[in-house]
């Protein structure tokens, strides 16, 4: 995270984050029940300290802080999160600045975090930060990280894409990892990058899983300001290839495209995504 300036401290040059807050959700019982635990076993006694110090702030009414996490009571239960409000505030005054400088605005976010444990559907915190991106003058939001595809939303017109998964992923073509990587997976300093990969791909890994080979490709039309059409071309990067091979994209073939825009078309309910015999998809209902 990069650092502000001071008059007497000079600026720290990092990236530009999207911190986010989660918040359980528990009733009563559970809640009563936790914190019990918690005070028994004094796992707050550091957290009690730093905040007795002034290195940490209080909980708000109605939050506790309970095994590093926050807690309240209500309902319905879960796991939610919402953008932090400084960055949230950071980010959209260069957006609205970027609206008054440029014929279009394009947002990109990256962000891994999931929906209660789905891959496919992005945490709360995702799509609040992209809707008030495109208040704030976002013509186009596109989210990535996850290394697969989410759904697509149309908000006040202009399209956001939750995640475009991968278009180029040769991850595998590396010459070198870093000694924590082979520690991770329990391999010896003697060990080989091919013998790295293998050892990832026996638990399971990018691999071994199609989904992180499938993408789409968006083209979007504008009438000046105003979306008129989006369609969608699938691409497959190669699953199933040997290494040098997967990890580029191409055109998918008529079977996996048709499975890959309706796919995307089940995780963007609020539209309709129609394949098309020519070999894309057609976004409408917006």
């Amino acid at each position: 995270m990069a650092g502000d300036q001071r008059p007497d401290c000079q600026g720290r040059p990092g990236v530009n984050p999207l911190r986010f807050q989660e918040t359980i959700t528990v009733d009563p019982a559970t809640l009563s029940h936790l914190r019990e635990i918690h005070d028994r076993l004094h796992l707050g006694a550091v957290r009690d300290l730093s905040v007795r110090l002034g290195f940490e702030k209080p909980d708000p009414p109605g939050i506790a802080t309970l095994f590093s996490r926050r807690f309240r009571e209500g309902t319905p239960e879960g796991l939610g999160s919402e953008p932090h409000v400084g960055d949230l505030a950071g980010n959209l005054a260069w957006i609205r600045d970027a609206r008054r400088q440029a014929d279009w605005v394009v947002v990109s976010l990256h962000a891994h975090e999931m929906l209660r444990g789905d891959r496919e559907q992005p945490a709360e915190f995702i799509p609040a930060f992209c809707r008030r991106a495109v208040e704030a003058g976002a013509d186009i939001v596109l989210g990535h990280g996850p290394h697969l595809l989410r759904g697509i939303e149309v908000y006040r017109g202009k399209p956001i894409f939750y995640s475009l998964g991968n278009f180029i992923f040769q991850n595998e073509t590396l010459l070198k990892q870093p000694h924590d990587f082979y520690e991770r997976l329990g391999l010896p300093p003697s060990s080989t990058p091919a013998d790295l990969f293998d050892a990832r791909a026996a638990r399971g890994g990018f691999a071994a899983d199609p989904l992180y080979w499938e993408s789409v490709v968006p083209l979007c039309r504008f009438a000046g300001s105003d979306l008129e059409e989006i369609l969608l071309y699938p691409v497959t990067l190669g699953h199933g290839l040997g290494r040098p091979q997967r990890g580029a994209p191409g055109r998918a073939a008529e079977t996996a495209g048709r499975a890959i825009v309706e796919r995307l078309g089940r995780l963007s309910p609020t539209l309709s995504i129609e394949w098309q015999r020519d070999g894309f998809g057609v976004v409408s209902g917006f």
